[in-house]
Parts: structure tokens; C-alpha cells; sequence
């Protein structure tokens, strides 16, 4: 097919492994009419025994009124997947930063629904096989990753500061006047996504809940990198 269609190769390599394959199948998309005539031609059944079976089967799939729309489908279904995919490739993006885009790909698989291109049990399995796929890699790192990044660092400043200062609010936490879930529930119109990771770690408990809660004691001090001992 490829010395058929003129073209220098069917698989373009790209930079991840889902764009190769989306651009694979839109080269295959735009050679129908090669695939075609190849399968067609007398040439094309010869061979070995196991050979000529191959032959068969690929046959089978070309000449499937079907393929080509699946083709289309895949296309679509892969488009927003390695749009996410090739954004956040690098390792050194913040899970935080790249946690909500994420999120919101089941409403890119519901656009593909409601234009006709997928069903409502593919849309079902779609969302279902993403949030396993992000589980799987992701666990619940992002949990305690939410309070790694740029708002976290001006978080710090601000509770430093306060510990220096000795402040109301600090004070209050420091003397047990006021509980860890008070904290986040008063301070979080300033600080909403620390205090939305607060919340979780409270309630999942065990290593998140210490370390919210070492946080708040120990003035918020940096702890990129390091290891927290259990508070006293």
C-alpha cells in the first residue's frame, strides 16, 4: 500500500505514543481507496498457508462497511486524549495544574455523544477506563500534591508570618482554641485550594490528616522533599 499510495511511510512517529496512532489512522483514513484496490488485486492472495489466511483477515477488515467510520470514531475519541497527553507530557508539570484538565475529559467525551459520534455505553466505558487509567497512575498523590505549588508557596509566606507575629488566628491554632477543621473551614475563601486538599486529608485520615495538621503547628514551613515527623 505505501509504494501503491506514494507515500514515504503509514506510521509518522510522533513525540507520544496516542498521537502515532491517531496519526496512523487518519494516513489509513486518507488511503481508502489504495487499501482498497490492494485487496482487490489477484496479487494479493499469495503465499504460504499462513499467509494467505492474513491476507483474509485483512481483507475482512477493509472491505467492512464499517471500518472507515471506526476509523473517524477513533479519531475523535483520541483527539482530546492526546491533546491532555502531549500538554503535560513533562514530568516537572505540577499534578495540581494538570489534575483539572483531567477532570474535565468526561465533558469532552459527552461533546463526542451528543455530535452522534459515540453511543451512550462507549461514552460509559469511556469515562470509566479513564478514571482507572488516572487512579491507577495517579492514585491519590494529587490529594497531597494540591498543596504543592505556587498558591502553597504564598501560603507559607502568609503563615510565617503570622507564626512571627504571633497572630490571632495563629495563636488559636497553636493553643488548641480553634481545631484543624476550623482552620480550613474559616481561612478558605483565601486559600481554596489548600484548603480543599485540608478538607481531604481530614477526611481520609492517617498520613494526609498528619501531615495537614503538621503543617498548621509548625507555622507552615516549606517540606518539599522532606519527610514529616508525626506531631506530638
Amino acid at each position: 500500500m505505501q509504494k501503491a499510495s506514494g507515500a514515504r511511510s503509514l506510521v509518522h512517529l510522533c513525540s507520544t505514543r496516542w498521537s502515532t496512532i491517531k496519526q496512523t489512522c487518519k494516513t489509513l483514513l486518507t488511503s481508502d481507496k489504495h487499501m482498497h484496490a490492494i485487496v482487490s488485486s489477484r496479487n494479493f492472495m499469495k503465499g504460504t498457508v499462513a499467509q494467505v489466511k492474513e491476507c483474509i483477515k485483512v481483507k475482512k477488515i477493509i472491505t467492512n462497511l464499517k471500518f472507515f467510520d471506526l476509523l473517524k470514531k477513533t479519531i475523535e475519541i483520541l483527539a482530546p486524549i492526546d491533546i491532555l497527553i502531549v500538554k503535560y507530557q513533562s514530568e516537572k508539570i505540577f499534578i495540581s495544574k494538570m489534575m483539572p484538565n483531567f477532570h474535565a475529559l468526561p465533558l469532552e467525551f459527552l461533546k463526542l455523544l451528543t455530535a452522534n459520534i459515540i453511543n451512550e455505553d462507549e461514552l460509559a466505558y469511556l469515562i470509566k477506563t479513564c478514571v482507572s487509567r488516572l487512579m491507577f497512575m495517579y492514585g491519590n498523590t494529587h490529594a497531597q500534591a494540591q498543596i504543592i505549588f505556587k498558591q502553597y508557596t504564598r501560603f507559607v509566606i502568609a503563615a510565617t508570618k503570622a507564626k512571627e507575629e504571633e497572630s490571632m488566628r495563629y495563636i488559636m491554632v497553636f493553643k488548641g482554641h480553634k481545631t484543624v477543621l476550623q482552620y480550613w473551614l474559616v481561612d478558605d475563601k483565601y486559600w481554596p485550594r489548600v484548603a480543599k486538599c485540608g478538607h481531604q486529608a481530614l477526611q481520609h485520615g492517617g498520613v494526609q490528616c498528619r501531615l495537614i495538621a503538621k503543617l498548621v503547628e509548625n507555622g507552615l514551613h516549606s517540606f518539599e522533599g522532606e519527610e514529616l515527623p508525626d506531631p506530638e
